[in-house]
């Protein structure tokens, strides 16, 4: 939490506090991700910008060279002939194996209910 001091007789503003705390920062998006994160409520972005510039200043102290993240789109390839075959060859198997899961299962429950079945009507004749 911050604490709010008074400079010359006036109370600091919360914007005033978190520009006069983060200008002297080495990070300059945490102030503007600060302000954002006030105005707005979500704190998200604040708290990777923090932790960014937490991990940048730790390389430096060690004195390793800044660390530059570049985001690109994944680039899709093409997929090869034999690749589309594996892929629909797979399906066809996974169709199948479900068409199997479920008649056994059909089975299974068709039999349960068979034995039940007959144990109801044995529980009749012997009582």
């Amino acid at each position: 939490m911050l604490d709010f001091q008074i400079q010359n007789g006036d109370l600091y503003n919360l914007e005033e506090a978190l520009y006069d705390i983060f200008s002297k920062s080495k990070c300059n998006n945490v102030l503007d991700d600060s302000l954002a994160a006030f105005e707005t409520g979500d704190l998200s972005h604040l708290v990777k910008e923090e932790l960014k510039c937490t991990i940048q200043t730790r390389r430096l102290a060690k004195g390793q060279d800044e660390l530059k993240v570049d985001f690109s789109e994944e680039i899709k390839y093409q997929l090869t002939e034999d690749e589309q075959n594996k892929i629909v060859r797979r399906r066809e198997q996974n169709r199948m194996a479900a068409r199997r899961f479920r008649k056994r299962r059909k089975q299974n429950k068709k039999t349960l209910s068979e034995i039940q079945d007959l144990e109801r009507d044995n529980d009749v004749k012997t009582a």
